[in-house]
């Protein structure tokens, strides 16, 4: 993650908050000081009811379609730190097309539209050995094991690459 010294006051965005991840790096953004983190905003499919209970987190609901579409924009302004958090837990239970969206489309709509809306630093969690190049797997007959969830990581690192207007962007595989 960049530092917190390089921005003057953190105000955060984040895809994939509710999940194994994404919860522990909301619980790390609490413990900063209400100066160092003043807005959390947690992007979603559905209500969440884990961080109700601080002034600072929000809950956006949004239609991930939406994000293309700029329908949401509203919901970027002001904020200059975006986490890129969200995918399929268990890959081998998805279809090619269902993981190439979650893991890829959605993630790039997402990084688009904080591109668009003046954030400034992005992180995004992906995954070691991330290629494009990458195929999916006959041999497993699912999208685990490598290959199409390789890919699909690695389409998504791609997509965000090719986004201009951030001062940075940090993969964590």
């Amino acid at each position: 993650m960049f530092s917190t010294s390089a921005l003057k006051s953190m105000q955060a965005i984040v895809l994939g908050g509710s999940g194994q991840v994404g919860s522990r790096l909301v619980t790390s953004l609490l413990r900063l000081s209400p100066t160092d983190c003043t807005i959390i905003t947690l992007i979603s499919r559905r209500p969440l009811d884990d961080f109700k209970n601080d002034d600072r987190v929000s809950v956006q609901i949004v239609e991930f379609d939406n994000l293309e579409d700029k329908s949401a924009d509203s919901i970027f302004k002001d904020h200059n730190a975006a986490f890129m958090l969200m995918g399929i837990g268990q890959a081998r239970k998805a279809s090619k097309e269902e993981l190439e969206r979650i893991d890829a489309d959605v993630p790039i709509a997402f990084s688009a539209a904080c591109a668009r809306n003046g954030v400034k630093h992005m992180s995004v969690l992906s995954t070691v050995g991330a290629v494009s190049k990458q195929n999916y797997s006959r041999w497993t007959d699912t999208a685990a094991g490598g290959g199409w969830y390789c890919f699909c990581k690695g389409k998504m690192e791609e997509g965000i690459k090719a986004l201009t207007g951030f001062q940075s962007v940090l993969f964590f595989q």
